[in-house]
């Protein structure tokens, strides 16, 4: 049986928050709302919310997407859109490909080849 997207995601929600590296952030993951959107975009969060694009979802492997339900968590429990407004204020691009390396590098170190989750490409 194939899942939806909807049903793959919340999937995702559920390994992570089961699994015993990443269960410690459950509770920031089940903080918020989190919804699908048929825009182009791939992920983010306001920091409470996280939306994700539909056709994104659709085009990873489960490995991936817990890796990207991972990385929008991340950025809730570091709380990067508060703790670097000012940075984000002044270049917002640069300021999320910096808190983006952060998260990547940590989720990698926290994988170490294991195979739970996976960097999306171009991630």
């Amino acid at each position: 049986m194939k899942l939806t997207i909807e049903q793959r995601l919340q999937k995702a929600h559920f390994a992570v928050i089961h699994n015993i590296k990443f269960c410690a952030l459950g509770g920031v993951v089940m903080f918020g709302k989190r919804e699908i959107v048929d825009s182009d975009v791939t992920a983010y969060t306001n920091g409470r919310d996280v939306k994700y694009g539909r056709k994104f979802i659709a085009s990873l492997t489960d490995p991936e997407l817990r890796f990207l339900v991972l990385h929008e968590n991340y950025h809730k429990a570091y709380r990067h859109l508060s703790t670097w407004k000012h940075l984000f204020k002044k270049n917002p691009k640069l300021s999320n490909k910096a808190c983006d390396y952060v998260i990547n590098l940590a989720l990698h170190d926290l994988d170490a080849d294991e195979g739970f989750i996976k960097l999306p490409q171009g991630g």
